[in-house]
């Protein structure tokens, strides 16, 4: 399994037996998903990397974890691509973040806090299909999980194309 590190928050929800390859751009968040690790008694291979750029080989990895991921990095979809490409066939992208639902405009509330929460954190007016266009991925879950409808969360397979791939 890969995930994008951050904190390592999602180790403690991972079942103990599943092998974990975490990975982030800022060294200080690998070292606190090392040190989460040690206390939860895990084995996590955490390395400092760009989800943008994966450090890995094509169909390396059953499941990929994007969470909270997608809305803070600058090209998602680029994100996007590099996670089906490293997807092993048959497997999985979770994704958590905070998407728009389909055909809902942004909230007064998400338009008035948006500029700020882009210089600072996340942008909360993103969409999950419009980046899922165009590629191998579909979506096969999506729910709102959260914080009157702010998080989601969604399952996305390779297509019926060739794994990992464009169309």
């Amino acid at each position: 399994m890969l995930s994008g590190c951050g904190t390592g928050l999602d180790l403690a929800y991972l079942p103990p037996e599943t092998q974990v390859t975490a990975l982030d751009a800022v060294p200080a968040m690998v070292r606190r998903t090392k040190a989460r690790a040690r206390t939860l008694g895990r084995a996590v291979d955490a390395q400092v990397g760009d989800a943008h750029a994966l450090p890995f080989e094509d169909d390396s990895f059953d499941v990929v974890l994007l969470h909270l991921l997608l809305s803070v990095l600058p090209d998602p979809g680029a994100v996007l691509a590099e996670a089906a490409r490293v997807l092993a066939p048959g497997g999985r992208i979770s994704i958590y973040d905070k998407f728009l639902p389909p055909g809902t405009p942004p909230s007064l509330l998400r338009r008035l806090g948006n500029p700020v929460a882009r210089l600072l954190v996340s942008d909360f007016n993103r969409r999950l299909r419009p980046m899922l266009a165009g590629m191998n991925l579909d979506l096969v879950t999506h729910r709102e999980a959260g914080l009157c409808g702010l998080y989601t969360a969604s399952v996305v397979r390779l297509g019926s194309g060739q794994p990992g791939r464009q169309q």
